[in-house]
């Protein structure tokens, strides 16, 4: 049986439109059957050229030629590592019964500049670069809350980073990430009180046996819940909120320091110098690599 060419043309057509309709999908409709939403499918980018461009000023047309739909299945944009910016684009709106009042998060910290602009205008900064004090919303990830209307909205998010562009983002109803974030911190702060104690019990041993094996050790327990606590980026939020750039390192840092000091504990535990004096040598060889790459 023959099939006629202007059928062809058609079926073809049809799957054209058909694709057109699932890559370049309407707005996202928050309803109320959902509090929080993976946006990722959502996602529109761009690799910007020139870091100094803002997509906002082209048309419509230029627009839709510039970003492209994310097509991967994961739960996250990865792009690697890039020099210049990227931006992402989605579009949201809510039905009439839902809150206005969401938050947009991006749960990763190795992102140097997370910029918002906003429908209304507004740049919302944020990012590891960012001062602590003018973060949009105080919370260790970065999060930004936003207004959503019943008319579809697009915003932007302009990012840069030294470290591979990951971006787990994702809209929380801002009551609900409220609630989240207090048992998160919670829970964080349940697991860092039971370093301190350990920390104070060994030092209060030291200070009592005068034994040089407990005082390591705590300073073992300072420096490795120190190298936690930056992180899962509380160490920027409450010790150094200025110091972007020693906030950057400092979880390598205090782990090695940490790597360093549990040597020296188990040489002092073992008596390596007495019993073990080649492996001592090695060990002490280990300890000032360590100390020397903190």
């Amino acid at each position: 049986m023959k099939i006629g060419k202007s059928f062809l043309q058609k079926l073809i057509l049809a799957f054209a439109c058909l694709y057109c309709a699932f890559a370049f999908a309407g707005p996202l409709l928050v309803t109320q059957n959902q509090n929080e939403y993976n946006l990722t499918p959502e996602i529109e980018y761009w690799v910007a050229p020139n870091k100094d461009v803002d997509p906002r000023t082209f048309s419509a047309s230029e627009q839709s030629q510039l970003f492209k739909k994310y097509q991967q299945s994961s739960r996250e944009l990865n792009l690697g590592f890039i020099n210049e910016a990227a931006w992402i684009r989605v579009s949201l709106k809510r039905s009439a019964s839902v809150s206005t009042r969401w938050i947009l998060e991006i749960p990763y910290l190795g992102l140097d500049t997370v910029d918002l602009y906003a429908p209304d205008g507004k740049i919302l900064q944020n990012g590891a670069n960012a001062k602590v004090n003018e973060r949009p919303y105080f919370s260790r990830f970065y999060a930004f809350p936003v207004d959503l209307n019943e008319s579809a909205q697009a915003y932007y998010l302009k990012l840069e980073s030294t470290y591979p562009m990951t971006v787990p983002l994702r809209l929380v109803e801002m009551n609900v990430f409220n609630r989240t974030q207090f048992t998160e911190n919670l829970i964080q702060s349940l697991y860092y009180g039971e370093l301190l104690s350990l920390l104070l019990y060994n030092l209060a041993l030291f200070l009592i046996i005068r034994d040089k094996k407990y005082f390591l050790y705590s300073l073992f327990a300072a420096t490795m819940g120190l190298a936690i606590f930056a992180g899962n980026g509380y160490a920027r939020l409450y010790l150094w909120p200025n110091s972007p750039h020693w906030d950057e390192i400092s979880q390598s840092t205090l782990l090695s320091i940490g790597a360093g000091i549990a040597l020296l504990f188990t040489m002092r535990f073992l008596h390596t110098r007495q019993y073990l004096p080649n492996t001592d040598k090695f060990m002490r060889f280990l300890v000032a690599c360590f100390f020397i790459l903190s």
